[in-house]
């Protein structure tokens, strides 16, 4: 016994002065620019940087302990300091009078951050753990936009899911360094309606082109029928919309750009339900029938001006048993899309309806569409001018090959629309 506790003595003073020697660190000291426990984290690169600017810190041993839930003060804390506001004592909520974050929570009241009728009655509960809800609303709010933020790799708002210490950090980081969205920014996305019920291979049914520009308050909209003959890469010559059944959205896009000689910024897959639940968020769209639409005897979209619900657009957009056939579907197609970008214009100080669009549209974009870029990019799509939608067809003829009908791509037409979407 005697002989171990000599030997644990002389372990500990070698180690006591190793310390001294500057060899080996104290237990519970650290590099500050070096964080114990987020090595292999998503959010590394943000911890980092969060803790270097002394806005958030590490526990007493190092440990950040990034997946720990934030709470409402602390929150609050982390976002008025990163501001550099001044604190303001808070005399709204009685409970938040003696809290350690009142002058946090009353800088954050003042500047707008907090709204009062936004919580019950005179409690805000600073201890509580707060919602992405509630940060991503605090967040639009500095931006000076409402509208969506998301520190989550995943895409997706869960709003009653509590804010970690890793979302907490990367919202904030990405609020300081994102630079204001400029008006002259474009941005080109390939949209493809998927049939996906069945036990075949899903192909696209629709198949376009969306170019925003927000500086001309612009939007083109070119649709490419999908029976036209293209070349897919690595496959030959085909219909395009076998593009989608051979490799998905990622060769659908190649195979876009290399026929338009343009880049394709996201690729938008969107099947029945998700376009309904896109329709029915927006409370309908507005459309100009120009006949009744029926199924057998049952007419599902009467002529004239109506508002249509998820089921009714969906018919209405795959609706081909007329002399118009696919071409008829596209410019019902274009109609559509036109009336949902209205709907999301119309709607955007809505957060609840925001959020429901983007956490339908994120989770089905890709690459996935940061969360954060879409808010700093709102202001620029939905300010009070009105967008123009300039709408397009690539033109084809119609041929029979070896038994198959195709649509062949008219050369004139398609360099015309490589020159639009060139322009800037």
């Amino acid at each position: 016994m005697e002989l171990y506790l000599r030997k644990l003595l002389r372990i500990g003073l070698a180690a006591f002065l190793l310390i001294l020697l500057g060899i080996m660190p104290a237990y519970g000291s650290f590099d500050p620019d070096k964080v114990r426990d987020v090595d292999v984290h998503w959010a590394k690169d943000y911890i980092e940087e969060i803790v270097q600017e002394d806005i958030m810190e590490c526990y007493p041993n190092g440990f950040f302990k990034p997946n720990k839930p934030v709470s409402r003060a602390s929150f609050i804390r982390y976002l008025v300091s990163s501001l550099s506001l001044n604190k303001a004592a808070d005399m709204l909520f009685r409970d938040s009078r003696n809290h350690w974050a009142n002058g946090y929570i009353g800088a954050a009241i003042k500047q707008g951050i907090i709204k009062a009728d936004e919580y019950d009655g005179l409690n805000f509960e600073p201890g509580r753990y707060i919602t992405q809800a509630e940060a991503t609303r605090m967040i639009a709010r500095v931006l000076g936009q409402e509208g969506l933020i998301s520190g989550s790799p995943y895409g997706r708002i869960k709003p009653d899911s509590h804010m970690t210490r890793a979302e907490t950090a990367t919202i904030i980081i990405k609020m300081l360094d994102k630079k204001p969205f400029h008006s002259q920014d474009e941005v080109t996305i390939a949209i493809f309606g998927t049939d996906e019920r069945s036990t075949e291979t899903a192909r696209s049914d629709i198949i376009m082109l969306l170019k925003i520009q927000p500086a001309q308050r612009k939007a083109l909209i070119i649709s490419i029928p999908r029976d036209t003959k293209v070349e897919i890469p690595g496959f030959g010559s085909d219909k395009i919309n076998h593009a989608y059944a051979f490799g998905g959205s990622q060769l659908m896009k190649t195979t876009l750009e290399q026929l338009f000689n343009t880049r394709v910024d996201y690729t938008l897959k969107l099947g029945f339900e998700e376009f309904k639940a896109i329709i029915d968020a927006l409370g309908g769209v507005q459309v100009n029938a120009g006949k009744d639409f029926a199924y057998g005897s049952e007419v599902i979209v009467k002529k004239g001006e109506i508002k249509l619900n998820g089921d009714q657009a969906l018919f209405y957009v795959r609706y081909r048993s007329d002399s118009e056939g696919d071409f008829g579907r596209i410019k019902r197609q274009q109609e559509v899309v036109h009336s949902i970008a209205n709907g999301v214009i119309g709607a955007k100080n809505d957060l609840s309806v925001l959020m429901e669009l983007f956490d339908i549209l994120v989770s089905h974009a890709e690459p996935n569409i940061a969360l954060g870029d879409l808010l700093l990019k709102l202001p620029a799509y939905t300010g009070s001018e009105p967008f123009f939608f300039d709408c397009h067809t690539l033109n084809t003829g119609s041929k029979k090959i070896n038994g198959i009908w195709y649509e062949l791509v008219d050369s004139i037409n398609l360099e015309k629309l490589q020159k639009i979407l060139s322009d800037r």
